[in-house]
């Protein structure tokens, strides 16, 4: 079913409720600000400076429920092989996605990062929400942003973002 826009100010009422409820949440975890910008200005983002999380070890839990859909992805590949009806690729998609998700570690900011630096919130072109957490304005970097990033630069550390 295809349909038209014909409301504008109401598409931009729902999506700026949409983007402020995410807003909410990210306030609540402790970033410095929060800024909505509902189609999100890349450039003016990257030419922010950064600081970068560390990647949090993925854990026993996850690795095994990880190693449960390998398996039964395997199985259905065993059973369908490499050319499966479209319901079993379908299903196959769906567990390779999670199979992502579970294997890829967490990201996190120390509270010091997080207390000068903000997340930009919009929207992708997809129609997704998208965020960039991260970035920090020029009135709250340190000494270490303004000089680069050092030969010794590790994820927790900030640094700034190449800009493009």
């Amino acid at each position: 079913m295809k349909g038209y826009l014909t409301d504008v100010a109401l598409l931009d009422l729902l999506v700026g409720e949409k983007l402020e409820a995410e807003a909410k949440k990210l306030r609540a975890e402790g970033w410095k600000w929060i800024e909505i910008m509902p189609e999100i200005d890349r450039a003016r983002v990257n030419a922010m400076n950064s600081v970068e999380p560390e990647d949090l070890p993925i854990d026993e839990e996850r690795r095994e429920e990880s190693d449960r859909l390998a398996a039964e992805y395997d199985a259905l590949i065993e059973e369908h092989g490499e050319n499966p009806p479209d319901e079993i690729a379908a299903q196959l998609e769906t567990l390779s996605e999670r199979i992502d998700e579970l294997s890829t570690p967490e990201p996190r900011w120390t509270a010091e990062d997080m207390a000068r630096a903000g997340v930009v919130v919009g929207i992708d072109r997809g129609g997704r929400l998208a965020m960039v957490r991260g970035p920090v304005r020029p009135e709250d970097e340190t000494e270490a942003d303004r000089d680069g990033p050092g030969e010794s630069a590790e994820p927790g550390t900030s640094h700034p973002t190449p800009k493009q």
